[in-house]
């Protein structure tokens, strides 16, 4: 049943034999269905990662979520359908400043292994989600629906890397090594709930809509395609943002506009 609502929810009905192809598919439309965003964070709600609560949410409830809800879905999902999958931990290092302290494993993702080798699955990575699985091989480029990702490896170290107008931009590193729940409920605690987490601070959503990438950063809308610097807009008011993210991202808002509109930093 839980197959059949999420199927339904991403707007799958092809065939569910395990393999390159059906991964390719499912990684594909899921960040096209299910949007990336932190209301409950923003509105001070903890964020339960609980299968059921995902479930609930993500699926029945007409809303997003960010890595440990998605990726948690995805995973969950994956492995239903018979996939070989573990979960791995990474260090986001997107828009860090040079010289920065070494992030904390608040990034969720999933290793997907198949008979011809082993690949990342991300679909939580909000406005620079792979749209596809990357091949877990270092310096090779791999071109996907919506841009160009590279893992470069040290001493152990994978980082995702990500091409845009200005170049190739890490998005986060890990080691190939299988965490537990635990792991993630302690970094889910600190990033749905601690005062400096982005994500009680700032409002964020994303979603892919055919070829282009729709961000939302606070009141700064953006829509861009792979390798450009796109368009962008400032909502005037909690009207607009409710077009938006009713709309555009597809949400069914967990409270009114206003009190999102008022959490958004000056």
């Amino acid at each position: 049943m839980i197959l059949d609502t999420y199927f339904r929810r991403i707007g799958y009905g092809g065939a569910t034999r395990p393999g390159l192809a059906l991964l390719e598919s499912l990684h594909l439309l899921h960040p096209g269905a299910i949007p990336f965003e932190n209301l409950d964070p923003l509105l001070n709600r903890p964020v339960d990662i609980t299968p059921d609560a995902i479930a609930a949410k993500l699926i029945h409830g007409r809303r997003g979520g960010y890595c440990f809800e998605q990726n948690s879905l995805f995973h969950d999902v994956l492995a239903a359908l018979g996939f070989t999958v573990s979960p791995r931990a990474g260090r986001v290092i997107w828009n860090a400043p040079e010289g920065a302290a070494r992030p904390a494993l608040t990034h969720r993702i999933t290793k997907v292994s198949l008979p011809d080798g082993d690949y990342i699955a991300d679909v939580g990575f909000g406005g620079q989600s792979p749209t596809a699985p990357l091949r877990l091989v270092p310096d090779a480029e791999q071109q996907t629906p919506h841009g160009r990702f590279r893992f470069l490896k040290s001493e152990g170290v994978f980082e995702l890397q990500f091409h845009t107008a200005d170049g190739w931009r890490g998005m986060y590193r890990f080691a190939d090594e299988i965490q537990g729940l635990a792991d993630f409920e302690v970094a889910n605690w600190f990033t749905s709930t601690h005062p400096r987490s982005r994500f009680r601070q700032n409002l964020v959503g994303a979603r892919v809509i055919g070829d282009m990438r729709v961000n939302l950063l606070n009141k700064t809308v953006t829509a861009w395609r792979a390798g450009e610097n796109g368009e962008t807009r400032m909502l005037t008011g909690p009207a607009d943002l409710e077009r938006f993210l009713v709309e555009t991202l597809g949400l069914a808002l967990p409270a009114p506009v206003e009190a999102i509109w008022d959490k958004i930093p000056l």
